[in-house]
């Protein structure tokens, strides 16, 4: 800019929306839009509707949350598409901080991240790992990590997963977890 002048910019903020959790302005959406509309098509033909992608988080989140305690930092290294998309959600409704790695930054950088955020546990896929040839990284990563497989959490599947996966998007507020804050924000 120039002559000094500054620009001003303004913006309508609503607190109140700061406060929903990414999982809480899921299920708005699904009731804004209709649980039935389908929200994820990824290049796998994988079709998901809000109802769908709801049901599916409450379960993997209920079986992740095993072993793990509210607020903790759990990596997910997988590809783009629904199993991620569903990861982050499962994490996020049970009150879990996802922390999305790329296979692509090399272990040194995957190691240097998870220490930074203090990432004892990444998800990943045995899919995912022998299509991209990743035997190695998954290796290397895990002298420091505990990996996690969704074939291996899908198929250990119990009842009490299967029942929040089906009444999760029925009553919501008696199964999620609530917000967790671990930003620290600065009045400006």
């Amino acid at each position: 800019m120039g002559g000094g002048r500054m620009a001003s910019v303004t913006a309508d903020f609503n607190l109140n929306d700061s406060k929903k959790s990414i999982f809480g302005a899921l299920l708005e959406a699904r009731s804004k839009y209709g649980g039935k509309k389908q929200v994820i098509h990824d290049a796998d033909d994988t079709k998901l509707s809000y109802n769908d992608l709801v049901r599916a988080s409450f379960a993997l989140g209920h079986a992740l949350k095993s072993g793990t305690k509210p607020g903790e930092t759990l990596g997910v290294l997988l590809p783009t598409g629904a199993g991620a998309v569903i990861t982050f959600f499962a994490l996020n409704a049970f009150g879990r901080v996802p922390a999305m790695l790329n296979f692509t930054s090399g272990i040194r950088n995957l190691r240097t991240a998870c220490k930074t955020a203090q990432i004892k546990k990444v998800i990943t896929a045995h899919r995912f790992v022998d299509l991209g040839n990743l035997e190695d990284l998954v290796s290397d990563l895990s002298e420091n990590v505990e990996i996690i497989y969704l074939e291996d959490v899908r198929e250990g599947l119990t009842l009490s997963d299967k029942v929040h996966g089906a009444l999760g998007p029925i009553m919501p507020w008696a199964f999620r977890a609530k917000p967790v804050r671990q930003v620290h924000r600065e009045t400006l």
